[in-house]
């Protein structure tokens, strides 16, 4: 059985410190899992979602697709502001995980670039009768790994 705690932790250790997402400077908070409050932006979270048989096994072990959610949530007053710095970090968080030395998370799977989805929501926070309304964006990445157990 998947340590599926160990395998987000990985996740949150490698974005935490890479270029361009370091926790307090790029990124105000990581979070293990979905919040269900957010008090600064921008902040991202990684939740592990599903798994899913591959139906490829052996005598020993059963190959499975496990599938993890990266959220990356971003608020500014100004509308293209938020929209941009989300994508950034979608780009980079992109680019770290296709590092080679992150393909297997230090052996926790076999591999990473299976396939990632994404999708971008928007909303507003505010009354909608005053200038300081937020427009908020966030992206919604399903990253998809390989691991046999």
């Amino acid at each position: 059985m998947a340590d599926y705690q160990s395998i987000v932790q990985k996740i949150v250790d490698k974005l935490k410190t890479a270029t361009g997402l370091v926790e307090g400077t790029d990124v105000n908070k990581y979070y293990f899992g979905a919040p269900a409050r957010i008090l600064a932006y921008p902040a991202i979270y990684i939740q592990f979602v599903r798994r899913e048989p591959t139906g490829i096994a052996d005598t020993a072990k059963y190959g499975y697709i496990l599938t993890f959610e990266i959220g990356i949530i971003d608020r500014h007053v100004d509308e293209d502001v938020a929209e941009k710095n989300v994508y950034d970090k979608i780009n980079l968080i992109d680019t770290e995980l296709d590092k080679p030395a992150n393909l297997s998370l230090d052996g926790l799977v076999e591999e990473t670039r299976l396939s990632r989805s994404l999708e971008i929501i928007h909303a507003i926070e505010g009354s909608g009768k005053k200038s300081g309304d937020y427009a908020i964006t966030y992206a919604r990445m399903l990253h998809r790994v390989l691991r046999y157990e």
